[in-house]
Protein backbone atom coordinates (compact mmCIF):
# COMPACT_ATOMS: atom_id res chain seq x y z
CA UNK A 1 0.00 0.00 0.00
CA UNK A 2 1.58 3.47 -0.90
CA UNK A 3 2.24 6.10 1.53
CA UNK A 4 -0.14 9.08 1.83
CA UNK A 5 0.75 12.12 0.18
CA UNK A 6 1.17 14.89 2.01
CA UNK A 7 0.18 18.13 0.37
CA UNK A 8 0.55 22.09 1.32
CA UNK A 9 -1.26 25.13 -0.42
CA UNK A 10 -0.04 28.52 1.25
CA UNK A 11 -1.98 31.99 0.13
CA UNK A 12 -1.99 35.38 2.00
CA UNK A 13 -4.75 37.91 1.06
CA UNK A 14 -2.05 40.53 1.78
CA UNK A 15 0.18 39.00 -0.79
CA UNK A 16 -2.70 38.01 -3.22
CA UNK A 17 0.16 37.95 -6.46
CA UNK A 18 1.76 34.73 -5.28
CA UNK A 19 0.47 30.96 -4.24
CA UNK A 20 2.95 28.13 -3.35
CA UNK A 21 2.38 24.35 -2.71
CA UNK A 22 4.22 21.59 -1.95
CA UNK A 23 3.94 17.76 -1.92
CA UNK A 24 6.01 15.11 -0.26
CA UNK A 25 5.64 11.28 -1.00
CA UNK A 26 3.02 11.75 -3.86
CA UNK A 27 2.28 9.34 -6.85
CA UNK A 28 -0.04 11.92 -8.38
CA UNK A 29 -0.21 12.34 -12.09
CA UNK A 30 -1.33 15.77 -14.33
CA UNK A 31 -2.00 15.70 -17.83
CA UNK A 32 -0.47 18.29 -20.00
CA UNK A 33 -2.49 21.68 -18.38
CA UNK A 34 -2.03 25.38 -18.71
CA UNK A 35 -2.50 28.05 -16.13
CA UNK A 36 -2.81 31.89 -16.47
CA UNK A 37 0.17 32.68 -14.01
CA UNK A 38 4.21 31.79 -14.26
CA UNK A 39 5.33 28.51 -12.67
CA UNK A 40 9.08 28.34 -10.83
CA UNK A 41 8.81 24.80 -9.17
CA UNK A 42 11.80 22.38 -7.71
CA UNK A 43 11.83 18.88 -7.84
CA UNK A 44 13.41 17.65 -4.43
CA UNK A 45 12.82 14.12 -4.57
CA UNK A 46 12.44 11.03 -7.23
CA UNK A 47 12.66 11.00 -10.69
CA UNK A 48 10.11 12.53 -13.26
CA UNK A 49 9.61 13.27 -17.04
CA UNK A 50 9.15 17.30 -18.10
CA UNK A 51 7.12 18.53 -21.14
CA UNK A 52 7.26 22.04 -21.91
CA UNK A 53 5.81 22.62 -25.23
CA UNK A 54 8.03 20.84 -27.68
CA UNK A 55 10.39 20.27 -25.00
CA UNK A 56 11.06 16.80 -22.78
CA UNK A 57 13.51 16.07 -20.51
CA UNK A 58 14.01 13.87 -17.24
CA UNK A 59 14.91 15.89 -14.37
CA UNK A 60 15.79 14.94 -10.68
CA UNK A 61 16.74 16.30 -7.52
CA UNK A 62 18.14 19.82 -7.55
CA UNK A 63 16.24 20.46 -10.87
CA UNK A 64 14.10 24.14 -11.34
CA UNK A 65 11.00 24.34 -13.98
CA UNK A 66 10.05 27.74 -15.27
CA UNK A 67 6.66 27.40 -17.20
CA UNK A 68 5.18 31.29 -18.45
CA UNK A 69 1.85 31.44 -18.62
CA UNK A 70 -0.25 29.84 -20.99
CA UNK A 71 2.33 27.65 -21.92
CA UNK A 72 1.44 24.30 -22.43
CA UNK A 73 3.46 21.76 -19.76
CA UNK A 74 3.43 18.50 -17.52
CA UNK A 75 5.49 16.73 -14.61
CA UNK A 76 5.02 13.53 -13.43
CA UNK A 77 6.90 10.88 -11.37
CA UNK A 78 8.35 7.51 -13.10
CA UNK A 79 5.54 4.84 -12.95
CA UNK A 80 4.85 4.00 -9.09
CA UNK A 81 7.66 5.86 -7.72
CA UNK A 82 7.18 9.01 -5.62
CA UNK A 83 8.64 12.31 -5.94
CA UNK A 84 8.38 15.66 -3.78
CA UNK A 85 8.45 19.13 -5.09
CA UNK A 86 7.91 22.75 -4.47
CA UNK A 87 5.77 25.19 -6.71
CA UNK A 88 5.32 28.76 -6.83
CA UNK A 89 2.19 30.70 -9.42
CA UNK A 90 2.79 33.96 -10.02
CA UNK A 91 0.85 36.95 -11.30
CA UNK A 92 2.64 38.18 -14.42
CA UNK A 93 1.29 41.22 -13.80
CA UNK A 94 2.94 42.34 -10.58
CA UNK A 95 5.72 40.52 -12.29
CA UNK A 96 5.63 42.83 -15.25
CA UNK A 97 5.80 45.50 -12.83
CA UNK A 98 8.79 45.12 -11.26
CA UNK A 99 10.00 43.88 -15.18
CA UNK A 100 9.33 47.58 -16.32
CA UNK A 101 11.15 48.83 -12.77
CA UNK A 102 14.18 47.07 -13.22
CA UNK A 103 14.77 47.42 -17.27
CA UNK A 104 13.54 50.84 -19.34
CA UNK A 105 10.75 50.22 -22.05
CA UNK A 106 8.85 47.02 -20.65
CA UNK A 107 5.47 47.56 -20.32
CA UNK A 108 3.96 44.24 -19.96
CA UNK A 109 5.05 40.64 -18.98
CA UNK A 110 8.10 39.37 -20.84
CA UNK A 111 8.25 35.84 -21.33
CA UNK A 112 11.33 33.73 -19.81
CA UNK A 113 12.69 31.77 -22.38
CA UNK A 114 14.37 29.32 -20.05
CA UNK A 115 12.24 26.45 -19.31
CA UNK A 116 14.38 24.35 -17.03
CA UNK A 117 17.92 24.78 -14.75
CA UNK A 118 20.16 23.04 -12.37
CA UNK A 119 21.25 26.07 -10.71
CA UNK A 120 22.13 25.48 -7.19
CA UNK A 121 22.11 28.65 -5.98
CA UNK A 122 18.35 29.20 -7.54
CA UNK A 123 17.33 26.00 -6.36
CA UNK A 124 18.06 26.48 -2.91
CA UNK A 125 16.84 29.82 -2.51
CA UNK A 126 13.43 28.78 -4.36
CA UNK A 127 13.56 26.19 -1.24
CA UNK A 128 14.28 28.90 1.20
CA UNK A 129 11.72 31.54 -0.27
CA UNK A 130 9.01 28.85 -0.07
CA UNK A 131 9.75 28.02 4.34
CA UNK A 132 10.51 31.96 4.82
CA UNK A 133 6.51 32.95 3.10
CA UNK A 134 5.46 29.93 5.65
CA UNK A 135 6.42 30.74 8.38
CA UNK A 136 5.61 33.51 10.99
CA UNK A 137 6.97 36.69 9.64
CA UNK A 138 5.64 39.95 8.69
CA UNK A 139 4.31 41.29 5.75
CA UNK A 140 6.94 43.83 4.92
CA UNK A 141 9.35 40.86 5.41
CA UNK A 142 7.99 38.90 3.02
CA UNK A 143 7.13 41.78 0.54
CA UNK A 144 11.17 42.21 0.78
CA UNK A 145 11.84 38.93 0.24
CA UNK A 146 9.73 38.42 -2.72
CA UNK A 147 11.22 41.46 -4.20
CA UNK A 148 14.78 40.51 -3.55
CA UNK A 149 14.12 37.40 -5.07
CA UNK A 150 12.10 37.81 -8.31
CA UNK A 151 14.93 40.66 -8.89
CA UNK A 152 17.61 38.13 -9.06
CA UNK A 153 15.72 35.77 -10.69
CA UNK A 154 14.60 38.23 -13.56
CA UNK A 155 18.62 39.70 -13.27
CA UNK A 156 19.88 35.98 -14.44
CA UNK A 157 16.96 34.72 -16.70
CA UNK A 158 14.96 37.73 -17.67
CA UNK A 159 17.97 40.04 -19.12
CA UNK A 160 16.94 42.77 -16.49
CA UNK A 161 19.28 45.17 -15.48
CA UNK A 162 19.62 46.34 -11.91
CA UNK A 163 19.53 49.85 -12.02
CA UNK A 164 18.56 52.32 -9.32
CA UNK A 165 18.73 55.95 -11.17
CA UNK A 166 19.39 58.85 -8.95
CA UNK A 167 16.67 61.31 -10.35
CA UNK A 168 14.50 60.18 -7.16
CA UNK A 169 16.54 61.70 -5.60
CA UNK A 170 17.41 61.49 -1.43
CA UNK A 171 14.70 63.59 -0.48
CA UNK A 172 11.92 60.45 -1.51
CA UNK A 173 14.22 58.16 0.24
CA UNK A 174 13.95 60.54 3.35
CA UNK A 175 10.69 60.66 3.14
CA UNK A 176 10.16 56.50 3.34
CA UNK A 177 12.68 56.88 6.10
CA UNK A 178 10.84 59.66 7.90
CA UNK A 179 7.40 57.37 7.35
CA UNK A 180 8.84 54.81 8.43
CA UNK A 181 10.21 56.09 11.71
CA UNK A 182 6.73 57.93 12.51
CA UNK A 183 4.80 54.51 11.81
CA UNK A 184 6.78 52.14 13.20
CA UNK A 185 5.04 50.77 15.66
CA UNK A 186 2.04 49.92 12.82
CA UNK A 187 2.32 46.84 10.65
CA UNK A 188 3.74 48.42 7.39
CA UNK A 189 3.61 47.24 3.95
CA UNK A 190 6.09 48.25 0.98
CA UNK A 191 3.12 49.74 -1.09
CA UNK A 192 2.45 51.86 2.03
CA UNK A 193 5.89 52.93 2.04
CA UNK A 194 6.21 53.25 -1.54
CA UNK A 195 2.72 55.29 -1.76
CA UNK A 196 4.18 57.67 1.08
CA UNK A 197 7.41 57.99 -0.47
CA UNK A 198 6.54 58.17 -4.51
CA UNK A 199 9.06 55.30 -4.98
CA UNK A 200 8.09 52.35 -6.72
CA UNK A 201 8.92 49.43 -4.31
CA UNK A 202 11.71 47.45 -6.44
CA UNK A 203 14.02 51.32 -6.04
CA UNK A 204 12.81 51.46 -2.38
CA UNK A 205 14.17 48.62 -1.57
CA UNK A 206 17.93 48.72 -3.50
CA UNK A 207 18.18 52.52 -2.80
CA UNK A 208 17.47 52.37 0.89
CA UNK A 209 19.39 49.55 2.16
CA UNK A 210 22.46 51.48 -0.19
CA UNK A 211 21.56 55.08 1.49
CA UNK A 212 20.96 53.75 5.24
CA UNK A 213 22.06 50.34 5.55
CA UNK A 214 19.38 48.58 6.34
CA UNK A 215 15.92 47.26 4.38
CA UNK A 216 13.06 49.34 5.21
CA UNK A 217 11.54 46.29 7.62
CA UNK A 218 15.38 46.50 9.49
CA UNK A 219 15.18 50.07 10.42
CA UNK A 220 10.89 49.82 11.35
CA UNK A 221 12.71 47.42 14.23
CA UNK A 222 15.58 49.49 14.65
CA UNK A 223 12.32 52.26 16.18
CA UNK A 224 10.83 49.84 17.51
CA UNK A 225 13.35 48.99 19.62
CA UNK A 226 14.56 52.25 20.22
CA UNK A 227 10.83 53.57 21.18
CA UNK A 228 10.87 50.46 24.09
CA UNK A 229 13.87 51.26 25.60
CA UNK A 230 12.44 54.97 26.04
CA UNK A 231 8.96 52.49 27.64
CA UNK A 232 11.25 50.09 30.04
CA UNK A 233 12.84 53.10 31.13
CA UNK A 234 9.15 54.93 32.50
CA UNK A 235 8.90 51.52 34.11
CA UNK A 236 6.23 49.82 31.70
CA UNK A 237 6.42 46.30 32.48
CA UNK A 238 7.80 43.88 29.26
CA UNK A 239 4.09 43.02 28.33
CA UNK A 240 2.83 46.34 27.79
CA UNK A 241 5.98 47.14 26.30
CA UNK A 242 6.42 44.51 23.62
CA UNK A 243 2.60 45.40 22.36
CA UNK A 244 2.75 49.51 22.34
CA UNK A 245 5.95 48.90 20.38
CA UNK A 246 4.36 46.84 17.43
CA UNK A 247 6.06 44.11 18.03
CA UNK A 248 3.68 40.56 17.36
CA UNK A 249 4.34 38.94 20.90
CA UNK A 250 6.80 38.48 23.50
CA UNK A 251 9.18 36.46 21.97
CA UNK A 252 9.79 38.52 19.13
CA UNK A 253 10.18 41.50 20.84
CA UNK A 254 12.49 39.66 23.42
CA UNK A 255 14.48 38.36 20.46
CA UNK A 256 14.85 41.95 18.47
CA UNK A 257 15.59 43.90 21.46
CA UNK A 258 18.63 41.08 22.43
CA UNK A 259 20.33 41.00 18.77
CA UNK A 260 20.45 45.20 18.75
CA UNK A 261 21.10 45.89 22.71
CA UNK A 262 22.81 42.63 23.27
CA UNK A 263 20.90 42.36 26.67
CA UNK A 264 17.42 40.91 27.47
CA UNK A 265 14.45 43.52 27.90
CA UNK A 266 14.74 42.63 31.72
CA UNK A 267 18.10 42.91 31.95
CA UNK A 268 18.34 46.79 30.30
CA UNK A 269 15.29 47.83 32.79
CA UNK A 270 16.72 46.41 35.56
CA UNK A 271 20.32 48.26 35.21
CA UNK A 272 18.94 51.61 33.95
CA UNK A 273 15.96 51.83 36.42
CA UNK A 274 17.98 49.86 39.42
CA UNK A 275 14.60 48.41 39.84
CA UNK A 276 13.24 44.43 38.89
CA UNK A 277 9.68 44.22 37.51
Amino acid sequence: MKDEAEQTFWHDENLPYIEARSACNSYACYEKHTHPTLSIGVVEEGISKYHHQRFSKTIGSGSIVIINPEEVHSCNPKPNEHWAYKMFNIDPCWLAELQGEMTEGVEKYAPFSVVHSDDKFLYESIRSLYHFLLARNEVIEKEIRLIQFFSTFLHRFGGAEFKISDSNGNKKLQLARDYIADNCTSKLSIDQISKASDLSGYYLIRAFKRKYGLTPHAFQLDQRVNLSKMMLKSGMNLAETAFAAGFSDHSHFHLCFKKRVAATPRQYQEQVSGKAY
